[in-house]
């Protein structure tokens, strides 16, 4: 299962820039120009597809690679 760890690098962006609280999903949406209820999907890990847009997006404005965004978890599950 691929895993979005937004939440995770807003609490990083947090404290590398010195910040009082991460950037709610508002604030980011606003900067990015993301439709909210999209990076709430994308957050919650409730997307069916991951939307390459909002990836990039993402990944350039907290200035990191997209493989520190997602990340594939194995559920105990062993390759086919």
């Amino acid at each position: 299962m691929i895993y979005v760890r937004l939440n995770e690098l807003l609490i990083e962006h947090q404290k590398q820039h010195g910040l009082d609280k991460p950037l709610s999903l508002r604030e980011l949406s606003e900067l990015t120009e993301i439709q909210r209820e999209s990076l709430r999907r994308f957050a919650a890990n409730k997307m069916d597809r991951l939307p390459v847009d909002v990836i990039e997006k993402v990944c350039l404005y907290l200035n990191c690679d997209i493989n520190e965004l997602l990340v594939i978890k194995n559920e105990g599950k062993s390759p086919s």
